[in-house]
């Protein structure tokens, strides 16, 4: 079970001139990251080598405000972050286009993100989609709750049911919209079939992950 899905953007600061990934095999952009095995590093390195983008990853800064800073900073030019993330540290950075979006990653395009490239779609072979669908198949699990193995199958369902219920719960819903949260979940069953799927990834493409991400 998971209370919402996360989505991947990546940004350029409106000052950079960058609007598209076309624009990226072309000219350089550095990507502020919190280091090395972060998401923010892995998603910009990944893109990087599987699209031929010329990012430049600059790694060290200790979270993501101090990244967001560097870009305000003019230290570096973009990021790679989940789409709530931005939102909620700098709201008015999409609406008031102070920042292109120039990619989106997830398990489907957010409606928030119109005419913006999905990655999935920029994916050339049946194999770099597996490529694609491997590195961001955390972004659809998202914010998971989960239980130990072993489970009795009545707990399970009693936990999953209560689960749905508190999604569906009027109060809820409106102290998640008086939060700014996301509120897109997901039940156990679907994240159960996504892990077999994870699972069953071909070793080859977990290989070809390992070494874009390097």
């Amino acid at each position: 079970m998971c209370s919402s899905d996360l989505v991947s953007i990546c940004v350029a600061m409106a000052r950079t001139g960058v609007t598209s990934i076309d624009e990226l095999r072309r000219r350089e952009m550095t990507m502020g990251t919190e280091g090395k095995g972060s998401d923010s590093e892995v998603f910009a390195m990944f893109l990087r080598n599987l699209l031929g983008l010329k990012l430049k990853v600059v790694t060290g800064y200790p979270g993501t405000n101090e990244s967001i800073l560097a870009m305000e900073r003019g230290e570096v030019d973009g990021i790679c972050e989940s789409l709530d993330s931005v939102n909620n540290r700098r709201p008015d950075w999409i609406s008031g286009k102070k920042v292109n979006v120039l990619l989106q990653a997830g398990s489907a395009p957010h409606p928030e993100l119109a005419g913006v490239p999905f990655v999935r779609d920029l994916a050339r072979s049946d194999e770099e989609r597996q490529v694609i669908d491997f590195l961001y198949a955390g972004q659809d699990i998202g914010r998971p709750f989960v239980a130990p193995p072993g489970l009795p199958p009545e707990r399970l369902k009693m936990l999953r049911d209560a689960f749905d219920a508190t999604m569906k719960d009027a109060d809820f819903i409106a102290d998640a919209k008086r939060s700014k949260l996301d509120l897109e979940p997901e039940d156990g069953a679907h994240l159960a079939t996504l892990i077999d799927k994870i699972y069953a990834t071909p070793k080859s493409v977990i290989e070809r992950v390992s070494r874009l991400i390097q």
